[in-house]
């Protein structure tokens, strides 16, 4: 979506180690590993990182029931380094 790979934010935070909350009243999902915590609302363009705001691209967004966010965007606030292969599609996440 608008040239970013989104992935399920459970599936990918929880494989780097993160506790994933989600609170439907606020439509706010909250990822926290080792004292980095990350706030993204669903539909907002912004993001809080430790109490600072930050820009996305795109949006979080539900899609099938799942909250879908920027896998960049996650990976990096958590420190890992992420790499797009073009010739297989692929994204690499790398600690």
């Amino acid at each position: 979506i608008g040239g970013r790979t989104l992935v399920p934010l459970r599936f990918i935070a929880e494989a780097l180690g993160a506790k994933v909350e989600y609170e439907s009243g606020l439509r706010q999902v909250t990822c926290d590993r080792d004292g980095q915590k990350i706030i993204l609302r669903i539909g907002s363009l912004s993001a809080s990182v430790n109490g600072k705001t930050v820009l996305l691209d795109v949006p979080a967004q539900i899609v099938k029931g799942s909250a879908m966010v920027p896998v960049k965007f996650v990976s990096q606030q958590m420190g890992y380094a992420v790499r797009w292969l073009p010739s297989t599609s692929q994204v690499v996440i790398q600690g």
